[in-house]
């Protein structure tokens, strides 16, 4: 059955939210009864700070209580979770993909009026008849401007911080999270074997980079077919292009007596994992063999140190 709707004769009349259940959820990265875990450690958290409900903003909470990983692109994106259920408010352009791709409801805002985004966060709660007096936010990630938004959305609320909070919570995981980052420092590894295979003089920093990502994409496509496949990357340093942790692979050429530096970070599902190698392009020279020498003999004492109930201070 076709329903004919009246053209709007004004952006006023256009529609402000919708529900656009698109598909089939999708299988998530963890089980119902995880997300179930996580969603009553922070209604826990809501409990002990006497919030009504929890407005979630950042990529790793929303993230970590509904397995949605949003693209900004301009728009904002929540998380709301009250004691009852969760919904995120998610922008027009991604459809029904967040629904899909995420543990509990979603409400979509559409780009007609500035203010969508807000009176979408509005409606999730008085969709469920609360009325906030707490409000629990993240101040460690929220910006001001956006704070004081949610705040004129929320009159007379009390905006309290819970990031600090959510944050112990992620620290501690769970048999089906080491799960999932023991994969991933796996696939870290293959992608690092495949760069040091393709090591050679003349070779560049990008090609090699790109080496790395595409053998770990591969893997990661195998390993977790129902995820979406994204931001895993390289950086591939050589020569004085190490001397910085954080610089992007170059066109520059390996030549013979290269100090090389080889970091594969693949992303599964939101779970970034880091491998990070120092080497040698042919001998080198003593004195940098005297300093990797001294860095290893700190790196095993500090091994020596970890167990159970030491504390980093």
């Amino acid at each position: 059955m076709t329903i004919a709707h009246a053209p709007a004769s004004s952006v006023s009349e256009l529609e402000r939210l919708k529900v656009l259940h698109n598909g089939q959820k999708v299988k998530l990265t963890f089980s119902d009864a995880e997300f179930e875990r996580r969603l009553a450690g922070l209604r826990q958290i809501m409990a002990e700070k006497e919030l009504d409900a929890v407005v979630l903003t950042s990529y790793h909470n929303i993230k970590y209580y509904s397995d949605f990983l949003f693209t900004y692109f301009g728009r904002s994106y929540a998380l709301v979770v009250t004691p009852e259920d969760s919904v995120s408010v998610t922008a027009n352009i991604d459809a029904g993909m967040p629904w899909r791709r995420s543990y509990g409801e979603n409400i979509v805002y559409t780009d007609w009026r500035r203010d969508n985004y807000y009176h979408g966060l509005q409606q999730a709660l008085a969709q469920r008849g609360i009325s906030a007096r707490r409000l629990g936010v993240e101040d460690d990630t929220l910006a001001l401007m956006q704070r004081d938004r949610i705040q004129a959305a929320f009159d007379g609320a009390e905006l309290v911080d819970i990031s600090q909070a959510a944050m112990r919570q992620r620290m501690i995981k769970s048999a089906e999270e080491i799960e999932v980052i023991k994969h991933g420092a796996r696939i870290g590894d293959l992608g690092g074997e495949a760069i040091k295979a393709a090591i050679r003089e003349g070779i560049t920093e990008y090609e090699l980079a790109l080496i790395g990502t595409e053998a770990m994409t591969h893997e990661i496509a195998r390993t977790f077919p129902d995820s979406e496949i994204r931001d895993t990357w390289v950086w591939f340093q050589s020569g004085i292009n190490t001397d910085g942790a954080h610089n992007w692979a170059t066109t520059r050429r390996l030549q013979r007596g290269d100090i090389l530096s080889l970091n594969c970070f693949p992303m599964t599902s939101g779970y970034y994992t880091a491998l990070e190698r120092t080497m040698f392009l042919g001998q080198p020279d003593e004195r940098s063999l005297e300093l990797w020498n001294i860095n290893v003999e700190v790196h095993r004492r500090g091994l020596e140190l970890i167990k159970p109930g030491a504390v980093c201070k």
